[in-house]
């Protein structure tokens, strides 16, 4: 998903905990933000 390139660098995660793994904004301003299936996430910087 495209973050914006201000947010490069920046570190995420899921504060509802259903997904464990941090995310990391890449270079171009995207990162991989997953969901486990029948779940949601609401993700913020760490």
């Amino acid at each position: 998903m495209f973050a914006g390139k201000e947010l490069f660098g920046k570190t995420f995660v899921d504060i509802t905990g259903n997904v464990s793994v941090e995310i990391k904004i890449a270079e171009d301003g995207t990162g991989d933000f997953t969901v486990n299936g029948n779940s949601y996430s609401v993700w913020c910087i760490a």
